[in-house]
């Protein structure tokens, strides 16, 4: 029954890693609201990582249905984190008491329902403020829009069962107690291309890492990414795992969690990595790292030019690329590794 219970509408699309650190939001608005009833409404892909979220009380998928269904209900509260067309139109369609976030003017033009949300709305035209002058990060700025006090409250992702994979890849590749696993992701999403770090870049990484026993380096990726990790495997020295590009989103949550260092450019796996609390070193190139928050456990490498970040999806230069080198990827590494309790650490890189 729900007639007792607050009922608030998250809209929130776009990619499954921005999907999932709106996800910070819930538990604030479970404290807030006692007892309240989050629907959620997403679009597909998203709809299948949120699913591991036991904070949504109910989630949808944006489509002809779900507009007929939803707008016939009536919200207490609709937060609307999302700027595309689609998305805040449908919000401007729902019914609510009270409305925060995005909204669209008859004449297509984005707006806002609530003054809060002005810097939101800003971030989005305005390039030096979010190229270069935002010091604010993502959960931040959603909760500022919601009204809401932020205390680095963390992401909401419940791993999901998948022992026998988990045992099966353990065995697989021998992986002891005290082994040290770092996953490398090597790619990134197919908006922003630009966000990939180069293969030599890796293959000189894990050349370097490669030197200590303990270490255990583990290929990380998804179908596209499956050329590009046999091209890295060829450049290295010595035989690494990998862990294969034809996971399940699933078994892709756990191979994750079990890593002990996550590098990552700014894609999913670095969302995952935060979310599941584990050691970070993030690398960003064309995009901003102003808005992610690592909540202490991890280090962004960024590109040292005045060019980045520029959120361009080619660039004929892309100078950012190879202004990162592996020893400042190493060095981030080192610091990492001094947080990470298990016996026979290795030493030398430390």
């Amino acid at each position: 029954m729900l007639q007792n219970r607050k009922k608030i509408l998250i809209i929130k699309l776009a990619a499954m890693g921005d999907a999932l650190r709106t996800t910070t939001i819930l538990p604030a608005l479970k404290e807030q609201y006692k007892n309240c009833h989050i629907s959620w409404v997403t679009d597909r892909r998203s709809y299948y990582l949120l699913k591991f979220c036991p904070l949504i009380d109910r989630l949808l998928v944006l489509d002809f249905c779900t507009k007929l269904r939803l707008r016939r209900e009536k919200f207490d509260l609709i937060l609307s984190f999302d700027e595309a067309v689609s998305a805040t139109r449908f919000a401007n369609l729902c019914n609510a008491e009270e409305k925060k976030g995005f909204s669209i003017t008859k004449e297509g033009k984005l707006t806002i329902f609530n003054p809060a949300s002005e810097y939101a709305l800003r971030m989005t035209y305005d390039n030096d403020l979010k190229f270069k002058k935002n010091k604010k990060t993502y959960p931040e700025i959603i909760y500022e829009i919601a009204g809401l006090n932020y205390n680095k409250q963390e992401y909401v992702l419940e791993v999901p069962k998948e022992e026998k994979f988990c045992q099966d890849f353990l065995k697989k590749f021998k992986i002891r107690d005290d082994d040290i696993l770092i996953g490398i992701f090597t790619g990134c999403g197919r908006v922003y291309p630009t966000k990939k770090w180069t293969i030599q870049g890796y293959a000189d990484l894990i050349n370097c890492l490669n030197h200590e026993n303990r270490l255990r380096i583990v290929l990380l990726g998804g179908p596209e990414e499956k050329k590009r990790n046999e091209k890295i495997k060829s450049l290295v020295k010595k035989e690494i795992i990998d862990s294969g590009c034809n996971n399940t989103l699933s078994e892709f949550i756990n191979l994750i969690n079990l890593m002990d260092l996550v590098i990552s450019a700014d894609t999913l796996a670095l969302h995952l990595a935060i979310a599941l609390k584990k050691r970070i070193v993030g690398i960003f190139t064309s995009t901003s790292a102003s808005e992610i928050e690592l909540y202490g456990r991890g280090q962004i490498i960024k590109a040292n030019i005045d060019c980045s970040p520029c959120y361009k999806k080619e660039c004929n230069f892309q100078q950012c690329l190879t202004n990162i080198t592996a020893q400042e990827i190493l060095e981030a590494v080192k610091k990492q590794l001094e947080f990470i309790k298990k016996p026979n650490l290795p030493l030398a890189l430390l």
